[in-house]
C-alpha cells in the first residue's frame, strides 16, 4: 500500500469515527430528552392536585398551619448583666445565658415533636430536647425522647416564664432536670387531675447512656377547689427511685452566678439507690402568683477509699409576684400586658417579686473529707419585672446568700454572695 492510499484509508476511518462517537452522543441526549418527556406527561396537573392553603396564626407562639399539619419554627435568647456587690465574689460580667432555636409541630393531627438546638453560657451547642409524643386521648399521653422529666414544678416551668432569672438552688443543684427516657402523662376531670409516669436514663441530657439500672420518675397535680378565690390552686407530689453508679470527682454545687459551695473531693464514688420526693403548692388569683416546693434527696453512700457515709440533702423556697399593672397571673405562660410599650405612651406590664430559699447537704460528709465547702446556703432575692409586650421582656434581680461556712473565691474567703443581674429576653 502506497503512502497516497494510506492516507485516504486513514482519513475515511477517523470520519466513521467522528460519525460514530456523535451518533451515540445524540442517542443519548435523545433517550434523556424521551425520559423527561415521560415525567412531565406522568406529573399531575394542577387541576388533579388539592390546594393545601397555608393559614397563620398566634397561640403562644407563631405557627403555619395546612390540613393535618402546623409548623413553627422559633427561638429565644437571654442576654444578662451580672454585677458582684463585693470584688471578693467574683468579676462583673456580660454572658449569653441563653440561646434556643427550635422547630415544633404537628403531623396528621395525632402527634407533636420538637427539637431544639441550645447555645447557654457560652458553652458549645447541645441538644437541648428532642421529642416525639401523641396529642390524643388527653387522658393517656405517651412521649419518648429528651425532655424535663415530670418531678419539680420549678423545673417544669419555662426559663421565659419564671419570676427570677434563675431557678432556686435546691432544684438547680438537686435535679438533672431535662433527662432521656419515656413516659405517659396526661390530664383528667376536665384537667383537675394531671399525672406523669415515665422511666428515665438518670444521666441528665447526656446523649451516651452508661446506666445500666434506669430512674422510675412520677408526679401527680390536683386542683381541689372549683370556685374562686381558690380556683387555680394547684398541690403537686413527686418521687423518684433509681440505682447509680458514679464518679464525683469534678461534680459541684454552685450558685446561680456560679460561686462553687461545694466541692466533691477526687475519687469520691457512689454506687447506691438514689431517692428522691418533693411537694409544691402554687396558688394565681388575678395579679397574685405564690409558690412553694420542699425537696429531699437521698443518695445512700458515698465512698472514698474505705471512707463512707450516708448523702443526705433538702432544700426549699417561698416566693411570690404581683403584676401592679393589674394583668392576671398566667401558669407557665407569657404575660400580656393590658398595653404593650410603644412611643404613644403604652407603658407594658410590671411585676415585683421576691423569693427565700434554702439549701441543706449532709454535713457528716463534710467532715469525713469526701467533699469540701459549706453545706448549707441561705437567701433571698428580690425581682423587677417589665413585660414590654409578650415577647419581650426585662428583669432586674438582687440575690443575697449566705454560707454557713467559709467558701473560696478567686483566693479570698467568703460567706456572702451578692449579685444583681440584668437580663433582656426575647422570643420569637
Amino acid at each position: 500500500m502506497n503512502r497516497k492510499q494510506l492516507f485516504i484509508n486513514s482519513l475515511l476511518g477517523f470520519l466513521f469515527l467522528c460519525g460514530s462517537i456523535y451518533t451515540a452522543e445524540e442517542a443519548r441526549e435523545y433517550e434523556a430528552s424521551q425520559t423527561l418527556e415521560e415525567e412531565i406527561a406522568q406529573a399531575p396537573k394542577p387541576s388533579d392536585v388539592e390546594e393545601k392553603k397555608i393559614e397563620s396564626f398566634y397561640d403562644k407562639k407563631f405557627w403555619f398551619k395546612v390540613p393535618q399539619e402546623m409548623l413553627c419554627i422559633g427561638g429565644s435568647v437571654q442576654c444578662d448583666a451580672r454585677f458582684f456587690t463585693s470584688a471578693d465574689n467574683g468579676d462583673s460580667t456580660f454572658l449569653v445565658r441563653r440561646a434556643r432555636l427550635y422547630v415544633t409541630g404537628v403531623l396528621h393531627d395525632l402527634f407533636g415533636y420538637i427539637i431544639m438546638g441550645a447555645w447557654d453560657r457560652q458553652r458549645t451547642p447541645f441538644l437541648a430536647y428532642a421529642w416525639v409524643e401523641t396529642l390524643t386521648p388527653a387522658y393517656l399521653r405517651f412521649r419518648i425522647g429528651l425532655f424535663t422529666e415530670p418531678f419539680s414544678l420549678e423545673a417544669l416551668y419555662s426559663n421565659l416564664y419564671l419570676n427570677f432569672n434563675e431557678r432556686s438552688l435546691v432544684i438547680d443543684n438537686y435535679l438533672q432536670q431535662e433527662d432521656i427516657g419515656a413516659m405517659f402523662f396526661g390530664k383528667v376531670l376536665e384537667g383537675r387531675f394531671e399525672y406523669g409516669l415515665g422511666i428515665f436514663n438518670g444521666r441528665g441530657s447526656h446523649l451516651l447512656d452508661n446506666n445500666q439500672s434506669k430512674e422510675a420518675v412520677g408526679r401527680i397535680v390536683v386542683m381541689p377547689f372549683n370556685k374562686c378565690p381558690f380556683e387555680k390552686l394547684y398541690l403537686g407530689v413527686a418521687g423518684s427511685s433509681g440505682k447509680q453508679d458514679e464518679d464525683l470527682t469534678g461534680r459541684v454545687f454552685a450558685t446561680h452566678d456560679g460561686t462553687i459551695f461545694w466541692r466533691w473531693t477526687d475519687g469520691t464514688m457512689v454506687n447506691a439507690r438514689r431517692a428522691r420526693w418533693g411537694a409544691d403548692i402554687e396558688w394565681l388569683y388575678g395579679p397574685c402568683g405564690i409558690r412553694t416546693e420542699w425537696l429531699h434527696v437521698d443518695w445512700g453512700d458515698v465512698k472514698n477509699g474505705p471512707t463512707s457515709r450516708r448523702f443526705t440533702g433538702y432544700g426549699w423556697y417561698a416566693e411570690g409576684s404581683y403584676l401592679l399593672t393589674g394583668e392576671d397571673k398566667p401558669r407557665n405562660a407569657p404575660v400580656f400586658p393590658k398595653h404593650n410599650f410603644d412611643l404613644k405612651g403604652g407603658y407594658g406590664a410590671w411585676e415585683i417579686a421576691g423569693r427565700y430559699e434554702v439549701f441543706e447537704a449532709s454535713h457528716a460528709v463534710l467532715e469525713a473529707g469526701l467533699a469540701t465547702g459549706t453545706n448549707y446556703v441561705s437567701g433571698f432575692t428580690l425581682g423587677l419585672n417589665w413585660y414590654c409586650n409578650p415577647l419581650v421582656v426585662v428583669k432586674l434581680d438582687w440575690e443575697s446568700l449566705n454560707f454557713r461556712q467559709s467558701v473560696l473565691v478567686n483566693s479570698h474567703s467568703i460567706k456572702r454572695d451578692s449579685v444583681i443581674s440584668l437580663r433582656v429576653q426575647a422570643e420569637f
